[in-house]
């Protein structure tokens, strides 16, 4: 783990009382896919969690994310670039639906509030 990550969830930890995960709210599989005649890596969305961020910013189930934050899923795992979100903050989520992309934006809960 990232030094800064773990002093972030030191820092929740003193200050809440236990450990918040930043969540989005989406099961995927990590696979390149096919974008305008180029190789793309990509989340496809599997599942999205009732009432999850991504539930209400409108993500569903066949939707391709390519990009969060700014990041595109080629330099590092969808999971990674959530966990260095913080809770609360909104976060630009592109995504490629019916063969076009968009531009989403989520706001990152926190994981218990999903137990």
């Amino acid at each position: 783990l990232p030094i800064n990550l773990v002093k972030q969830r030191i820092q929740e930890l003193n200050e809440f009382g236990d450990f918040r995960l930043p969540f989005l709210g989406v099961e995927y599989q990590r696979r390149l896919v096919f974008y305008k005649n180029e190789g793309v890596v990509g989340a496809i969305v599997m599942n999205v969690v009732e009432n999850s961020p991504a539930a209400k910013a409108g993500i569903v189930e066949g939707d391709v994310i390519v990009q969060f934050a700014g990041k595109d899923l080629e330099d590092e795992s969808l999971l990674n670039l959530i966990q260095r979100a913080k809770i609360g903050e909104e976060v630009e989520v592109v995504i490629i639906r019916d063969g076009e992309s968009q531009t989403i934006k989520v706001v990152i809960a926190d994981r218990n509030e999903f137990n």
